[in-house]
């Protein structure tokens, strides 16, 4: 099911996801350990507004480049 969801992700890409970090408080946020979403959603989205534990990220080309907000509460890409 998750290779599944991974590939629809990538070939069906929605313009806005509302992620939540209400799960870490939980024991564990679960894309947190799915490298391969976490990295999508660092390169095609970006966070253009935060509610409390909610996050509204927006995909990049439909985003304003001019003013981006920080992302520390998605995991950093390691830099190669």
């Amino acid at each position: 099911a998750a290779e599944l969801f991974a590939k629809d992700l990538a070939e069906n890409t929605p313009g806005l996801i509302m992620w939540s970090s209400y799960y870490r408080g939980m024991g564990g946020d679960p894309f947190a350990d799915w490298p391969e979403v976490n990295e999508f959603l660092q390169d095609n989205f970006i966070p253009v507004e935060k509610w409390g534990p909610f996050v509204l990220l927006m995909r990049r080309d439909l985003a304003d480049p001019i003013a981006p907000m920080p992302s520390p509460w998605l995991k950093t890409k390691k830099k190669k």
